[in-house]
């Protein structure tokens, strides 16, 4: 499982001591890194916070993963931790995948759809008409009498 976290400066922290220690926790985060446990790592502004995407078993195995890096050992720094699970709301757009029938009448994407292409100019509302979609690969028309019929 994934799982997000937010790293902080915790409240009346040295920032002093934690500069002298920043070496040892730039160490143990590689070393995270370097054996796929730590997925990713960011930078945020505020500079005093971090933010992980981590690779574990479960929240408590992430909880022990962090706690193996010194300034949270320390209690110089605290750790929020997130679940991430994917992202599947997509269902609620009730669209169907290409090549499947299209989408359903009457769905929301639909109807978003439509008042998009009422927007686009006439020419290529043609040319979503004339092809199913909007597929503009051989547009604008090199048949003259096509051309003339769009204007």
């Amino acid at each position: 499982m994934r799982v997000l976290a937010i790293i902080e400066v915790a409240p009346n922290s040295s920032i002093d001591v934690i500069r002298a220690e920043l070496e040892n926790e730039l160490r143990e985060a590689w070393r995270l890194y370097s054996s796929g446990v730590l997925r990713e790592a960011y930078a945020t502004d505020p500079p005093t916070r971090v933010v992980f995407v981590l690779e574990a078993q479960d929240m408590t195995r992430a909880e022990e993963i962090l706690s193996g890096l010194p300034l949270i050992a320390s209690g110089l720094m605290r750790a929020s931790l997130v679940e991430l699970r994917p992202f599947t709301n997509w269902s609620a757009l009730r669209v169907r995948a290409p090549g499947r029938g299209g989408k359903r009448a009457g769905s929301a994407f639909e109807t978003s759809a439509r008042s998009f292409s009422s927007r686009l100019p006439r020419d290529v509302r043609f040319a979503e008409t004339y092809h199913g979609r909007a597929d503009v690969s051989n547009w604008p028309p090199t048949d003259p009498q096509r051309a003339i019929a769009l204007t």
